[in-house]
């Protein structure tokens, strides 16, 4: 049975006799997160009901419900509870996921009221909903696009600790391997840690076989304290060049763990929030900053002689009145100097970091744009505000990136044109395995409808490959799913849904 259906017969055999038997029925219900609360509280209860405080309403389901009432009466919670105790920790998504297969809960459950009611009959009394972040969740903190994680009290502080020392390794590295810090950790810290920044607003990542890269785009980072000098001097570059430039000057100071590699650097410089890419071709769209000195005339130089060996280009910045340390340092391992080492090590070339060859501007529509600033904005807003007013931006953003001052439009799975009410604005990619820069772009998602399109792909009964629907054949029952990802199957994508990333599609 079902933990509503059986609260419910629960319910029915104790109040039998009491007056006021549906009202307060409802009210325990309420609380207990079988209604359409987001996160049921006492005050929300005492504010639905008109009952005036949230001691009455503690009184209420006292009376009610807590004083007739053991764990033994309700196995289905016990059940419940015996599920959340094995584990470090888990999402309220992938919880509820597994109540749902097991039949306890239905698709619409809610984690906060079902934690009301394992506390109130003392199970699992030191497991609570944390943010990304670990903080307590608030009815304040929460959207339904938020992913909130349950785990022991005991646990939080030391998970908190293993964040902080993730969100602090990129700083010197440029992008990070979180395997660096995996050593002294146990799996399930590492991938608590992993599915953090996965789910991170600001974090860009990237798996990588048994690599992963990631960094948090807001905090000071030596690849964007670069780029706010390199752009300061260019306008455009290709990113596989600069990848290259940035990956030598990395290497200026050393370091106990690797720097990341040339093609993880180009990768993120094509994703990241910061800049735009059309192809190879990248703008930088932070802000920059003044050069040094050294810098300036360094600039100078190569300005006037735009290739030159170190012997010519050390002269001048002596002559200057440079010191050799100072001069290699600014030389050598500059993110404004492209260093040729083809020729070996006593024939290095140098040069000033190139703009792209072409004059050629990034092709992105106005109105493309247009959207894409909008959403990018959102990330200034930062993490200590509320996080509830942030998503639903985005979300209607996006929204009307597909939907605005249409009346129609055509599903992009099935090709059938639908009245916009009929259609979601669905995520080419799941929203929590995007990066920032990925949640942030108008192309992530597309228009699908909810006469089965919407489950078929979001349960990964069909995916796209090179534009063409594809039926995963894992999923192969003889449901009628399938077979209506069967009649999907080969259909052609429009081209203006195959824009952006062919990575935003997943299997």
């Amino acid at each position: 049975m079902d933990i509503e259906k059986e609260l419910l017969s629960h319910l029915d055999k104790i109040l039998k006799e009491s007056k006021t038997k549906q009202r307060n029925i409802e009210i325990v219900v309420f609380y207990y997160g079988f209604s359409d609360a987001v996160w049921p509280t006492l005050d929300e209860v005492a504010k639905q009901y008109s009952i005036g405080t949230r001691e009455r309403v503690r009184q209420i389901l006292n009376k009610n419900f807590r004083d007739f009432t053991k764990k033994n009466d309700l196995p289905s919670v016990v059940k419940c509870a015996e599920i959340l105790s094995k584990g470090l920790y888990i999402t309220a998504s992938d919880y509820l996921k597994k109540l749902e297969g097991l039949g306890l809960v239905w698709s619409g459950g809610n984690v906060q009221g079902l934690l009301n009611l394992m506390h109130d009959l003392g199970l699992a009394e030191t497991f609570h909903a944390y943010t990304q972040d670990l903080r307590l969740v608030t009815r304040g903190l929460l959207t339904s696009n938020d992913e909130t994680y349950l785990l022991e009290k005991s646990d939080a502080e030391e998970l908190k600790e293993a964040l902080k020392n993730a969100k602090d390794l990129p700083g010197m590295l440029g992008i990070a391997n979180l395997k660096y810090l995996n050593e002294d950790w146990s799996n399930e810290k590492f991938l608590f840690v992993k599915d953090v920044i996965q789910n991170s607003t600001e974090a860009w990542f990237k798996e990588d076989d048994k690599d992963f890269w990631y960094i948090f785009e807001k905090r000071d980072n030596t690849l964007i304290n670069y780029s706010e000098k390199v752009f300061r001097v260019i306008d455009s570059c290709k990113a596989s060049y600069l990848a290259e430039v940035y990956e030598n000057a990395l290497y200026a100071r050393s370091n106990k763990y690797k720097y990341p590699p040339v093609k993880i650097i180009e990768e993120y410089l094509k994703k990241s929030v910061f800049f735009e890419s059309d192809g190879d071709l990248i703008e930088y769209k932070g802000s920059t900053r003044d050069l040094t000195d050294i810098e300036s005339d360094i600039v100078k130089f190569f300005n006037n002689e735009p290739r030159s060996n170190f012997k010519n280009l050390n002269s001048h910045l002596e002559a200057i009145g440079y010191t050799r340390p100072h001069i290699s340092k600014a030389t050598m391992f500059s993110p404004l100097v492209h260093v040729d080492k083809t020729r070996g090590r006593k024939q290095y070339i140098y040069s000033l970091v190139q703009k792209a060859a072409s004059i050629k501007t990034l092709t992105i529509s106005a109105r493309y744009q247009s959207y894409l600033n909008r959403l990018r904005k959102l990330i200034e807003t930062g993490t200590d505000e509320s996080i509830e007013g942030k998503r639903r931006k985005e979300h209607a953003i996006l929204q009307e990136w597909l939907f605005k001052d249409k009346k129609t439009e055509h599903c992009a799975i099935c090709g059938e044109l639908y009245e916009v009410s009929a259609l979601v604005t669905a995520h080419k990619k799941k929203r929590a395995k995007c990066t920032a820069a990925e949640r942030l772009d108008p192309y992530i998602v597309m228009p699908i409808c909810l006469f089965g399109c919407d489950y078929l792909y979001e349960r990964g009964f069909l995916y796209i490959s090179k534009g063409r629907i594809t039926v995963n054949t894992k999923m192969k029952s003889e449901t009628i799913e399938y077979s209506k990802a069967l009649e999907l199957n080969g259909k052609t994508l429009k081209d203006e849904w195959l824009n952006g990333s062919e990575s935003y599609f997943y299997k």
